[in-house]
């Protein structure tokens, strides 16, 4: 008998490469994701070194026209910080997608996973039936010949 060959192997190999592909976009994301807020904390350290350098200066006495440049500066840092914080959400939007689509590709494979699975199945069993049915020749074949029929 032949080997056994899968009929939709070309679609469950293009199944399992969508997969592939989205999960590798999904790890994309994830790695963007880190990066923000790597870039979060950056900001969160540059505003906290600057705070307390606003503080130094506040003991040490500030001219008034200092005081606009300090405003100036928190307000740059709140509208940085919050810029991020929005990249992130919006990244983070991404990576639900992302899962959900991932999540139909899983299902997706797994179907063929169980087509696959089933056509095995049915090919085994076939194959089994068809050696019983050439045992069978042999034995009743060796049978014939020794009772001269």
């Amino acid at each position: 008998m032949k080997k056994f060959k899968f009929r939709y192997q070309s679609i469950h190999k293009m199944r399992m490469d969508n997969e592939e592909r989205v999960k590798n976009e999904l790890a994309v994301l994830f790695g963007k994701k880190q990066k923000l807020l790597d870039q979060l904390n950056q900001l969160m350290d540059k505003e906290s070194a600057y705070l307390k350098w606003i503080e130094k200066a506040f003991s040490e006495g500030i001219k008034p026209y200092e005081m606009n440049q300090i405003s100036d500066g928190k307000s740059f840092y709140k509208r940085q910080k919050e810029a991020v914080k929005q990249q992130i959400e919006q990244v983070n939007q991404s990576i639900t997608a992302k899962q959900d689509e991932l999540l139909e590709a899983v299902k997706e494979r797994k179907i063929m996973d169980k087509l696959k699975e089933k056509a095995l199945e049915k090919y085994i069993e076939e194959y089994n039936a068809q050696e019983m049915k050439t045992i069978e020749e042999i034995v009743n074949y060796k049978n014939n010949k020794s009772t001269g029929e």
